[in-house]
């Protein structure tokens, strides 16, 4: 692993579980673990699935700036699922409109094929959360579009949104789902579905090349907060040189406050129209 930056930020590959979204994603890569989970979590039965994005393989997917960790899938009807497990909830308060993203992505997708507005699969976007994603207690909550003025009109749009809580209250859910929350939460196997899901995390333990995969990604991921904070500081830095500038304060004690080039705040102060002497 010496090749590699070491960051603490970064989880180490063995002490991963399926509720880490990178480990989640490989784990559903598994057919029949992922047409179970899909049953599990709606109260269905489907004869089988297959996935949209097998023409790009999960490694040039790592290889791209937009890489995203949900899995879209598609069962025999046509029926489309687009399922992610969310580790954070720093951005609960969107998770609609992520939601909303994911339902526009996979219906542009279906008319560049020519399909008409009357075809648009019917779809369901699953978040998997590792918090409670509305603060209500609820291990599922279940969204369609209704009529505000009467509850017992459903727009049949096609869309239905699926928000699973891991932390929540498993007395209102099927056994089955409530040992895969309770899998996902503690780690604890609880029948044949969780075993097969235990199995499969430890086995892509074992995998050297998974465990590459997972550091390049995580690499990526670092580096693009690090661009992110740095660009903060940058701002930070400016407009506190822009301050100090109007303040009238000499580009010596400027540039030594906030690590900014003589050159640099020349231009802040040229962008100004400021004349102020530097020394």
């Amino acid at each position: 692993m010496s090749k590699w930056r070491k960051d603490k930020r970064i989880a180490k590959w063995n002490k991963l579980t399926l509720r880490n979204n990178f480990m989640f994603r490989l784990v559903m890569e598994k057919q029949e673990l992922c047409k179970k989970l899909i049953e599990c979590i709606l109260g269905i039965k489907i004869k089988s699935i297959s996935y949209m994005e097998h023409e790009k393989s999960f490694e040039a997917n790592l290889k791209s700036k937009g890489i995203r960790l949900d899995l879209f899938v598609i069962d025999e009807d046509g029926v489309a699922y687009d399922i992610e497990m969310q580790m954070d909830n720093s951005y609960k308060e969107f998770l609609g409109r992520r939601t909303r993203y994911y339902v526009s992505t996979m219906d542009n997708n279906a008319l560049k094929k020519g399909e008409r507005y009357s075809q648009l699969r019917k779809s369901y976007v699953i978040f998997i959360c590792t918090f409670d994603p509305f603060g209500r207690g609820l291990a599922k909550y279940t969204f369609n579009a209704i009529c505000n003025e009467d509850h017992s009109l459903v727009l049949d749009d096609g869309v239905t949104r699926v928000f699973i809580n891991t932390e929540g209250d498993r007395h209102r859910i099927s056994k089955e789902l409530a040992s895969l929350i309770g899998y996902i939460s503690t780690g604890e196997v609880t029948d044949d579905y969780t075993k097969d899901l235990d199995e499969e995390v430890r086995t892509l333990r074992n995998d050297d090349g998974r465990e590459r995969d997972y550091m390049t990604y995580m690499q990526t991921i670092m580096e693009h907060e690090d661009m992110a904070y740095n660009r903060g500081i940058s701002q930070a830095n400016k407009a506190m040189a822009i301050k100090m500038l109007k303040a009238n304060k000499p580009y010596e004690e400027i540039s030594e406050f906030t690590e900014l080039t003589m050159s640099e705040i020349d231009e802040l102060a040229a962008s100004l129209h400021m004349y102020i002497k530097k020394v």
